[in-house]
């Protein structure tokens, strides 16, 4: 992971602060260049000092605090495309929220502006309310989400227990906008739903990684164990953004006697870590394993679906993932506010990196597929490969997939 120089940093904050200065008073910032005010100073922390002061004697009213600040942010933006700067009372307010806060029961994705609606939790506020997958969330509260980011969304969804939140949603054939009214509520913890699928076959959802997850996971796989002689598993990590970094790694340990899970490279080298999958008697090898994946498979589910694909103890089913594989930390600071710095990079087992990468599946699924296409192949798979292992799965995915788009080709003749 690169570690930013010092004078590299400086000039994120110059730039910000000369930015603002042309915003605030546009009279006194015409021509206005770093170099041109200080000459070649190599001294970086000085010349950052002498640039707050420069600022601060020329604006009309003084706000030297808001310099500091777009200092700030124009640092963190030279540190890496993730860090950034949090304000003044955000953290109190997230912290507040997130203690027995009430939600809607939603999963979301904020790109390139717009908010989409990813998945809906069934019997949740959201669900009963009548939001979608694939809602377009144009404003909570009469508020625009173009310029929010993820945790100022967060921050607005969520509330007291029965308080109202409107969103103005756009869906795909409505010729309006549709506000939709939700209250509030507690959300149920659990991140895992599963089921049988037919008898020796089972399906297993992560919705997320949050603190019950690899509990609930194991709970739920033991449950089908020891009902009867698993076959196969479906583990459905569609949607799933992640959560905290332990729950993946316990998860594959279940299924891996050995090898690297992941690793991690951060800033400074001696903090490196490596996790090792344990030998264990759990469930290495006693059935087939497939995982589905999409573009909104990111971060801790990334790292779970890596693992399996790379030791070869499941087959990656879906689309490329979202390829979010950075650890952060949030420091928080004397003003309330904190910085929310990328503190290591996430690397897969074969030690490629996650960031922006991410996993390719060994079988491409189009994104328009319903679920009851995907659970049909899937199970084909399992149930045509010679044995469990990942090299018949494969070898059973490519003989069907070809048959398919043979009949597809046969049917347009």
């Amino acid at each position: 992971m690169k570690q930013p120089d010092r004078c590299e940093l400086v000039s994120g904050a110059m730039d910000n602060i000369l930015a603002f200065q042309k915003e605030q008073a546009p009279a006194t910032a015409a021509g206005l260049e770093p170099q041109k005010i200080f000459g070649k100073n190599e001294n970086c922390i000085k010349k950052l000092a002498d640039t707050l002061s420069f600022v601060d004697r020329r604006l009309p009213a003084k706000n030297f605090e808001s310099i500091v600040t777009v200092a700030i942010k124009g640092i963190m933006a030279k540190l890496d495309r993730r860090s950034r700067y949090l304000e003044p009372g955000f953290l109190e307010k997230l912290s507040a929220k997130r203690d027995g806060a009430a939600g809607i029961g939603i999963a979301f994705k904020k790109k390139e502006g717009s908010l989409r609606v990813l998945s809906t939790i069934e019997g949740a506020p959201a669900a009963k309310s009548g939001l979608l997958a694939a809602d377009k969330i144009v404003s909570i509260d009469n508020e625009p989400t173009q310029d929010m980011n993820s945790e100022e969304v967060l921050e607005r969804l969520r509330g007291k227990k029965g308080s109202r939140v409107t969103l103005s949603v756009e869906r795909e054939g409505m010729p309006r906008l549709k506000n939709i009214s939700i209250v509030r509520d507690i959300l149920p913890k659990t991140s895992v739903w599963s089921k049988k699928l037919e008898p020796g076959y089972a399906y297993i959802q992560l919705r997320n990684l949050n603190s019950g997850s690899f509990g609930d996971f194991k709970k739920a796989l033991d449950g089908f164990t020891a009902q009867e002689t698993l076959k196969g598993l479906l583990i459905d990590l569609r949607n799933n953004q992640g959560g905290l970094f332990d729950n993946p790694v316990r998860i594959a340990d279940l299924f891996l006697a050995k090898g690297v899970i992941v690793s991690t490279k951060a800033r400074v080298k001696n903090q490196n870590m490596i996790f090792k999958a344990h030998d264990n008697e759990e469930h290495p090898d006693d059935f087939a394993v497939i995982v589905l994946v999409n573009e909104n498979t990111a971060s801790g589910a990334e790292i779970l679906a890596a693992a399996l694909q790379g030791h070869k103890r499941a087959l990656i089913l879906g689309t490329h993932t979202h390829g979010m594989g950075a650890i952060q930390t949030i420091v928080p600071l004397s003003n309330g506010g904190g910085l929310k710095i990328t503190s290591a990079m996430i690397l897969k087992p074969n030690g490629e990196p996650l960031d922006k990468n991410g996993i390719v599946p060994d079988v491409e699924v189009g994104k328009a597929t319903k679920d009851e296409e995907v659970f049909k192949l899937a199970l084909a798979i399992m149930k045509k490969a010679r044995t469990r292992r990942y090299d018949d799965l494969l070898a059973a995915a490519t003989a069907l997939t070809k048959k398919k788009r043979e009949q597809a080709s046969a049917d347009v003749r």
